[in-house]
Order: C-alpha cells, then structure tokens, then sequence
C-alpha cells in the first residue's frame, strides 16, 4: 500500500473568523516505513502500536528541520518500563529503536 499519514493544522491569526485563515498541511507517508521498525525489532503487543506511533510523533516534529538539522525524540516509561530512541532528519531519513519488544 505504502506509507501515508495526513495532518492538517489551521490557525486563525486575525480577530475577524473570516479573514486569515493560514493552513498549513503536512503529509507523512510512513506506514511502510512503521511496518518495517515492528519486523526489524520484533515488536508486538502494544509496543507494536506505541513504537510507530512514536516513530510517526518523531518525522512530524522534523518537519520544521531545514538543511542538514535532526529531531531526537526520546522517552523513557517506568510502568511499564520501555524506551524509545528517534531521529529524524530534514530530507526525511529516520531511524528508531523501542525496548522492549513487547508490552503487555
């Protein structure tokens, strides 16, 4: 199928609801990509939910990323106890690791 997420985020910045209306879309394509960090890590249970959902919290915090810049994401849980580790670069490079494999 390929990758495909869709976010859009609206800001009205004038006291008038008619007039000012940016927008401003972001498309993340990366379900291929959140099905790939489940099979190389074995992820499964709720790690396999929680994981790509990081993954997905990570490219979107890089959209602002101009150049050669990365976005780090890191989260550390103590019940249940699990570790996620992301970067995410400008041209869109990514790469994630979750511990452990599986959360119940």
């Amino acid at each position: 199928m390929g990758d495909r997420r869709v976010i859009a985020l609206t800001h009205d910045g004038s006291e008038d609801a008619g007039q000012g209306m940016p927008l401003r879309v972001v498309w993340i394509e990366a379900d291929d990509t959140a099905s790939e960090m489940v099979r190389r890590h074995r992820l499964a249970g709720r790690a396999a939910r929680l994981g790509p959902e990081l993954l997905i919290a990570n490219l979107l915090l890089a959209v602002w990323a101009k150049g050669d810049e990365r976005v780090s994401l890191q989260l550390q849980g103590a019940l249940p106890r699990v570790s996620f580790h992301g970067q995410a670069w400008a041209d869109g490079r990514i790469r994630a690791r979750m511990t452990p494999h599986r959360l119940s």
